[in-house]
């Protein structure tokens, strides 16, 4: 390997790690921010095209076959910070993943057709490199899954649907190597059953049986239908 291409890739190692560094102070920005207004929150979105960065700037050094070639490999991983951001937005809220999914569909195409322009007159024949765009993608697409979210319930004006239920009973869920899902039994209050709802472990804890649960069922700002469900004497 040239003089060149090892500086090059001394640079890619270092820029990959400075937008590690800028990733964590952009979702720290935006978690200070959002309070003022919540359209912050979606700043930490624009980390997910760091690897892409990666990729364009530093393509003559990506498939080089050394041992210190690893800037690719941080720079896909660094989107997993603005998925986990993205989780803690929308934690509490309950909504159909169906039509979320078929929305980012759309943008994992164009985001696919980014990464081979990008990476036009490579060789794309290194398993290594592969499988690094096949991890980039799989976060791009979580990190989009919540950016429909958050967007179809922050945008949402529409008038809830405002019911109450009583707990009937409650369950939990724990399938191997995945996490555990915990419901709630619900029954309306004219005896009109709502039927089994997810919540967090803490309200599953929380709540006995015949509790009231106060649930706000919303249309969603993208038509993607969404509630969120709480003991009745916990809502403000």
């Amino acid at each position: 390997m040239n003089e060149d291409l090892q500086q090059q890739l001394k640079k890619a190692n270092r820029t990959a790690v400075l937008l590690l560094v800028s990733a964590i102070i952009i979702c720290i920005l935006a978690l200070q921010l959002e309070n003022h207004l919540h359209w912050w929150a979606l700043l930490p979105y624009c980390i997910v095209f760091f690897p892409v960065f990666l990729l364009k700037k530093y393509k003559a050094v990506v498939l080089l076959r050394v041992n210190n070639n690893w800037f690719m490999a941080l720079g896909s991983v660094i989107p997993v910070i603005s998925w986990w951001y993205g989780e803690s937005q929308t934690r509490d809220i309950k909504i159909a993943d169906g039509p979320v999914l078929a929305r980012a569909i759309w943008f994992i195409l164009l985001f696919l057709l980014l990464i081979w322009y990008c990476s036009r007159g490579l060789k794309l024949t290194s398993g290594r490199f592969l499988a690094i765009v096949a991890f980039m993608t799989f976060v791009f697409m979580m990190n989009t899954v919540n950016m429909i979210r958050f967007a179809n319930i922050r945008t949402d004006i529409s008038t809830p649907d405002y019911r109450e239920a009583v707990v009937t009973g409650k369950y939990k869920e724990n399938w191997k190597n995945q996490p555990t899902h915990y419901y709630l039994s619900l029954r309306g209050m004219n005896d009109r059953s709502i039927g089994d709802v997810s919540v967090d472990k803490e309200v599953y804890l929380w709540v006995k049986k015949k509790d009231r649960m106060g649930l706000y069922f919303h249309k969603g700002a993208l038509g993607i239908p969404w509630y969120t469900v709480a003991p009745v004497k916990l809502w403000p």
